[in-house]
């Protein structure tokens, strides 16, 4: 991701952090004064705002400066307690000081005497700034997970891209090894033909090296490339094979990654020919409202073991691309049925 961009969200970030926390702790500062009613006790108030302040200064001492430095490094965490204990009994000793209790009028002066000792709310004190404490620490363990998490996903993303790309090189050679033996097989037999499949072949390696480079391309170039491939099997096999591809009238701007389709093609030019009768391999591609479904059927001849032409290397790779790029959103479904080989491949819709 652009580094501008990133700069821009980590302060869009910060600025909904900063609003969250100037919004909590206006409501608390505000609610006692409205838990006081019509009347409100200045002393009261008092007491509260200078306890929510220290309260305050309890978490942000520990938010901005204790946790980074004490508490996540294993080899200074005491350290981290320790100056917490001294923060708490300075902040408890504040607290104290600035209470300027008026006393009760004489006539309750005997209800002041059954109150608990001094001891007993400096006890008290001292375990209330453990709250803010505690709450600082969760609340900056969940922004250090939340990091860790987001540097993961970048660095999974940033790993499953490479993959990509490596599969991607993987393909093109692959995809140019068969091509080159169609138009080797021509050459003897009919230079005209060759000549303009070299003609064909220069259409899809442009397409391959200046058009495949995006995760995603427009559908209808995807289809302008199958049916250039197609014209090429054609002048290679036009006595022995009879190719349909059935379109849909109108292709939508939707998107879809790239030599998905022409991966099912090859296997079906691979395993769909005979020398010794004449092939049928149809293509189909049909749009729903919400999917693509591109469909390969050809006539089964199964490859021996010795031609290396039916290694399954593009069909291992098609299965990789289509786990990184649409997880479990698309459907590739195999089978055999009456002699025929089906090979039906399901794609989620991606608007342009």
């Amino acid at each position: 991701m652009n580094k501008k961009i990133m700069a821009q969200l980590n302060w869009s970030n910060k600025s909904i952090i900063a609003t969250l926390h100037f919004l909590v702790w206006a409501m608390l500062f505000i609610l006692p004064y409205y838990l006081t009613g019509s009347d409100p006790d200045p002393f009261f108030l008092k007491n509260t705002w200078v306890s929510l302040a220290l309260f305050g200064i309890a978490f942000y001492a520990n938010y901005f400066f204790l946790i980074d430095r004490f508490f996540f490094g294993n080899s200074r965490t005491i350290w981290f307690f320790l100056l917490n204990v001294l923060l708490v009994v300075v902040l408890t000793y504040i607290k104290i000081s600035l209470k300027n209790d008026p006393g009760p009028p004489p006539g309750e002066r005997m209800r002041e005497l059954r109150k608990p000792p001094i001891n007993f709310f400096i006890y008290f004190d001292l375990l209330t700034f453990l709250v803010p404490i505690v709450f600082s620490v969760a609340l900056k363990s969940l922004e250090k997970w939340k990091k860790v998490e987001e540097k993961n996903k970048e660095a999974e993303k940033e790993r499953l891209e490479s993959e990509l790309i490596q599969l991607k090189y993987q393909l093109q050679p692959h995809f140019f090894f068969n091509a080159l033996n169609n138009i080797y097989a021509l050459v003897d037999i009919n230079p005209e033909t060759a000549k303009s499949t070299i003609h064909n072949l220069g259409k899809l390696m442009r397409y391959l090296l200046y058009e495949t480079n995006s995760t995603y391309v427009a559908l209808q170039q995807e289809v302008s490339f199958m049916q250039t491939y197609i014209a090429l099997m054609r002048q290679r096999f036009s006595k022995s094979m009879q190719i349909t591809f059935s379109l849909p009238k109108h292709l939508n701007h939707s998107k879809v990654a790239p030599l998905l389709f022409v991966t099912l093609m090859e296997n079906a030019f691979k395993h769909g020919v005979s020398s010794e009768a004449v092939a049928n391999i149809d293509f189909s591609l049909e749009i729903t409202a919400t999917e693509l479904i591109f469909s390969a059927i050809n006539n089964y001849y199964p490859k021996d073991e010795q031609d290396k032409s039916g290694s399954g290397i593009g069909l291992q790779n098609l299965r990789k691309r289509l786990n990184l790029i649409y997880g479990e959103k698309y459907s590739l479904e195999n089978y055999l049925k009456e002699n025929r080989y089906h090979a039906i491949l399901t794609l989620p819709i991606t608007a342009s």
